[in-house]
């Protein structure tokens, strides 16, 4: 036999000996790197939805609130002055607000109303930044006035005076 068959030969047999024994160590690397972009873009995705849902559900509640409060002025012509201690949602015996306002908004939200201007207040977001982002759409969307504010004392709170009351609420 010639060197170069011998060489050809050699060279074959490593070619199928490394293809038999698996991935090489660049093959690999590149695996594991598509996989880490993968994983991550799963990630910053579903942070991002947990992030929108918690803004959706607190503009959801929010608009609750309010159609439970534009009901019972509906019927009362005026609204209790405020929900601090409970006695502005009252219980179900006096009926104050009660049965306009779910039971579960009545421990984290909070509303006053004062001079015909009724403010709700939300329960804290994750930070001062996804406040700030949730007031800003409803500002957005017209359910708070342009002197709503994230709250003084828990920044993480948002003090929502309703557009849909504007003066008329009705105060005690």
């Amino acid at each position: 036999m010639k060197i170069f068959e011998i060489l050809s030969q050699k060279e074959r047999g490593l070619r199928y000996a490394r293809n038999e024994k698996g991935l090489t160590l660049i093959e690999m690397i590149v695996v594991i790197a598509l996989v880490g972009v993968f994983l991550a873009t799963v990630g910053i995705m579903i942070s991002k939805g947990r992030k929108a849902s918690s803004e959706g559900d607190y503009s959801q509640k929010i608009g609750i609130v309010i159609d439970g409060l534009a009901e019972k002025k509906m019927y009362s012509k005026v609204l209790p002055a405020d929900s601090a201690n409970n006695n502005g949602w009252g219980a179900q015996a006096d009926g104050v607000l009660f049965d306009y306002i779910p039971t579960e908004l009545h421990a984290d939200w909070k509303y006053d109303c004062a001079a015909g201007v009724v403010t709700v207040t939300t329960p804290a977001y994750d930070s001062n930044d996804n406040a700030k982002a949730a007031l800003t759409k409803l500002k957005d969307t017209n359910i708070c006035a342009a002197a709503s504010v994230v709250n003084a004392v828990d920044n993480k709170k948002v003090d929502c005076v309703v557009v849909q009351f504007n003066g008329s609420a009705g105060c005690p």
